[in-house]
């Protein structure tokens, strides 16, 4: 329980830090020669600092955790870059239309890590990717390519008044289409992997807790495209920071509504467990234990001193399994393994 409580307040912190670089604008606005971007780049560093420890701690799988730490990296280059075409790049110059193509390269690699990464769920601890999925990286760089490409061609966006004044009007093309298509598609594929492969039918009622960050992110991203005037919010906080917000968000509700397996709640699971067992580390500190476990006399007199991160199957014959690398022990009945916490 404890460890939910400061998965919930850390998450807070998070939306805190996000919140807070919507003041610091306004208030930098008023403020003449002076950029709040550095410090916007601070708040969302932290946030994403933090959430990524957090995932780390709780995901099961390794890979899970590679993929999503990628996520965290390629929303921190995107901020980086954010900030630089801003804050270091003359407005309206070549550079500076190139950093703003370069946004659409974490974002595009972004949602397909993510997709990688719910493809682990149900998947045995030291289970690898397929190569199949890996044919999904060419259309990926395919649309990457386009874009980064946009002055020879323009389809992703149109200049009417010419190149040169890129940064006064410019009109969204079919590759522009296809990018914000490719992120609808995999976020619809990773909630349908999700659903499906979901073990508890009553954490597939928390569907909707996900979908709150995607609608959040449709809802701003059609008022964006519309760009209909006095939308105060458009001035409050711009796409990328939104988009650096929702694809951490979407899988950290994913996270909490437990259609992404995590090791937060050991001690739920064991209480309403009918086996016979619990979670120890390696000194025999048994950490969490069923009702039926926990009346046991043998459970408590049980000798702990082994201190090797085995799973016994039978008291008998001690036949071993394979070592776990996670150290996750199950204790089932009289049969202990070891848990390091």
């Amino acid at each position: 329980m404890r460890k939910i409580k400061k998965t919930i307040f850390l998450d807070w912190v998070c939306i805190f830090l996000i919140i807070m670089s919507g003041p610091v604008r306004v208030l930098f606005n008023v403020i003449p020669g002076y950029s709040c971007n550095i410090i916007i780049f601070l708040l969302y560093t932290s946030a994403l600092f933090i959430w990524i420890s957090q995932v780390k701690r709780r995901l099961l799988q390794n890979e899970e955790c590679k993929f999503l730490s990628g996520v965290a990296a390629l929303m921190l280059f995107l901020m980086a870059v954010r900030t630089i075409k801003f804050d270091f790049l003359p407005s309206g110059s070549v550079y500076a239309r190139y950093a703003w193509y370069l946004y659409y390269v974490p974002q595009t690699l972004a949602v397909l890590w993510m997709f990688f990464a719910v493809l682990y769920i149900g998947k045995p601890y030291h289970y690898q990717l397929e190569r199949k999925w890996r044919i999904l990286y060419i259309p990926a760089f395919i649309l990457i390519s386009g874009i980064m490409t946009n002055d020879f061609h323009q389809l992703a966006f149109r200049f009417p008044d010419g190149i040169q004044n890129w940064g006064m009007e410019y009109t969204r093309g079919f590759l522009y289409i296809l990018a914000i298509g490719w992120i609808v598609i995999f976020c619809a594929m990773i909630l349908v992997i999700t659903f499906s492969r979901c073990a508890f039918s009553q954490n597939r009622r928390k569907i909707w807790i996900p979908m709150i960050p995607l609608g959040i992110g449709g809802v701003y991203t059609i008022i964006y495209i519309l760009s209909p005037k006095g939308a105060f919010f458009l001035h409050y906080t711009k796409m990328a920071e939104v988009i650096c917000f929702i694809f951490p968000a979407f899988m950290e509700c994913l996270i909490l509504a437990r259609l992404l397996p995590s090791n937060d709640s050991y001690m739920d699971l064991w209480q309403v467990s009918s086996a016979g067992g619990g979670l120890m580390d390696f000194e025999g500190n048994i950490f969490y234990s069923s009702v039926e476990m926990s009346a046991s006399k043998e459970g408590a007199d049980y000798n702990c001193k082994k201190k090797k991160p085995f799973f016994y199957l039978t008291k008998q014959d001690n036949i071993k399994k394979s070592r776990s690398q996670r150290r996750v022990g199950i204790l089932v009945q009289r049969y202990f393994g070891y848990f390091e916490n």
